[in-house]
């Protein structure tokens, strides 16, 4: 199981063996037995004919010059150099591995799609949204394999495939762009930026500071789930329940289980909660883990079980940057709900009995109703939400073909409820528990602009751009240049202060 790299037959042997694996047919039993030299080749009892007969059957099924002499060089060398025939199982398992690879992110586009494709609509945002689908791909996918051109080259391959379909409406998703530049604004005086701070809550139900969570995409020009949704909108709340949800990007440890279940409790101050995430002790490779139960969705790990991700002893896990922004909202008209769903995903409401228990009941206690048109609507955006009960598939195509149509499904879903006269939805939250002292409720909001970060320059609203943002919460334990980013470099750098 041992190559000696300057053997040449031991390199003979692995170029071989590897060319045996690309190269190999896997033609079903019934076609081969149509080839009369294949079942003589089968038949044959004596060593003569067993070499004369298979070399006149590979022939009749059309193996290469390339491929026979692989087959060759294998006979010839493999008990001398691989007499336990190790090679012979691991070379062809790595080349299946990369034939897996190269399966799941291959795209085949004819000149047919290419140039319906072209005909497709697109807006000034594409470029944003190749951007975003690379990123997506290129990390969300965790594969070292790819490149950031290959992820690039991917994400355009996949649009136009995708544009050629002709399900995705690509004008739909107002991407930002991923790195935002507000220094074309100027900074307002501090009392006229107060002044447009409080003219942008003067008719909202919601005048104090609201709170959100993100752990990707920080630096774009704004939230880029008000783009691609992976739920009806963008949520924001008390300073608690962010905390909540910033508490989920940890690592999975004992620390992390003690903070969640203490600020679970609702009884904690804004000070115990803030000294409680400033310990160290919540990035401690070291301490216990809880349990496996975690999926990373979007910009959040969710909590399957209660707690999150397991770390096997010696990984070095990526440490999400947690950032929490604080901000105002301009929210007049939400859709109130005096409850939490199991989800918000609006393919998953409109399937699972929460549009007609949930949404009916609190649109027609609002004293609105729908019309045909939007009852039509609603037919429809059910119909295609069947989709997704079953997943379509494995390939890199397929999840971004999903995650697309299910986006779309979601800013339609939006789209719907504000024409009924609703601008955002207004919840009890019972899982993302606030501070001692703060409200029960959040808010999902459904445009960029109705969210400004509180240092915002300008307060203005007809710029979709947050403006400035406050540092992440765990930059502001080790500093932000000082940030680790895996659990490895982490304990070092602990051990080493």
């Amino acid at each position: 199981g041992v190559v000696d790299l300057s053997d040449f037959d031991h390199l003979d042997l692995v170029d071989a063996l590897m060319i045996n694996e690309i190269k190999k047919t896997n033609k079903p039993i019934a076609e081969l037995e149509k080839i009369p030299s294949w079942k003589k080749a089968m038949e044959s009892e004596t060593p003569e004919s067993v070499e004369f007969n298979w070399n006149k059957a590979r022939k009749d099924m059309g193996i290469s010059k390339d491929h026979e002499r692989a087959i060759k060089i294998i006979s010839e060398l493999k008990d001398e150099i691989d007499p336990q025939g190790q090679l012979q199982y691991v070379i062809p398992e790595i080349v299946r591995g990369l034939r897996n690879k190269y399966q799941k992110y291959k795209v085949e586009l004819t000149p047919a799609e290419k140039k319906k494709a072209s005909l497709s609509k697109f807006d000034n945002s594409l470029t944003n949204t190749h951007a975003f689908m690379t990123k997506v791909i290129k990390t969300g996918m965790h594969d070292e394999l790819l490149s950031e051109k290959g992820a690039s080259d991917l994400a355009v391959q996949i649009i136009t495939k995708l544009a050629a379909e002709g399900e995705i409406d690509f004008t739909k998703f107002k991407a930002p762009k991923l790195k935002g530049d507000t220094s074309d604004l100027s900074v307002l005086p501090e009392p006229q930026r107060k002044k447009a701070r409080d003219k942008m809550v003067a008719k909202s139900v919601e005048k104090d500071p609201v709170f959100r969570t993100v752990t990707s995409f920080e630096e774009a020009e704004f939230n880029i789930a008000f783009a691609f949704p992976r739920e009806i909108g963008v949520h924001v709340g008390t300073e608690g329940s962010a905390t909540t949800v910033a508490i989920r990007g940890l690592p999975n440890n004992m620390a992390k289980r003690d903070l969640k279940e203490a600020i679970d409790t609702g009884t904690l101050t804004r000070t115990e909660a803030a000294d409680r995430f400033a310990d160290r002790e919540l990035l401690n490779p070291d301490l216990p883990e809880v349990n496996e139960l975690t999926k990373v969705a979007d910009d959040m790990p969710l909590d399957e079980g209660y707690f999150g991700k397991m770390m096997d002893e010696g990984d070095d896990v990526d440490i999400k940057p947690i950032t929490m922004q604080k901000g105002y909202i301009d929210v007049r008209e939400p859709l109130f709900i005096d409850t939490d769903l199991a989800t918000w995903e609006a393919e998953k409401i409109l399937i699972n009995g929460d549009w007609d228990e949930k949404f009916i009941k609190d649109i027609e206690a609002s004293g609105k109703k729908l019309s045909a048109a939007q009852q039509k609507k609603v037919d429809e955006l059910t119909y295609r939400s069947f989709e997704f009960e079953k997943s379509n598939g494995g390939t890199v195509l397929d999840v971004q073909r999903d995650n697309l149509k299910k986006a779309q499904i979601n800013l339609e879903f939006t789209k719907l409820l504000e024409d009924i006269g609703f601008d955002s939805v207004m919840y009890r939250n019972e899982v993302e528990r606030g501070l001692r002292g703060e409200m029960q409720y959040s808010y999902i909001l459904f445009k960029p602009n109705q969210f400004k970060v509180a240092t915002s320059k300008a307060f203005n609203m007809d710029d979709m751009r947050e403006g400035f943002r406050e540092g992440g919460l765990v930059a502001q334990v080790f500093g932000k240049e000082n940030m680790p980013k895996t659990l490895g470099k982490l304990a070092t750098r602990l051990k080493l202060n």
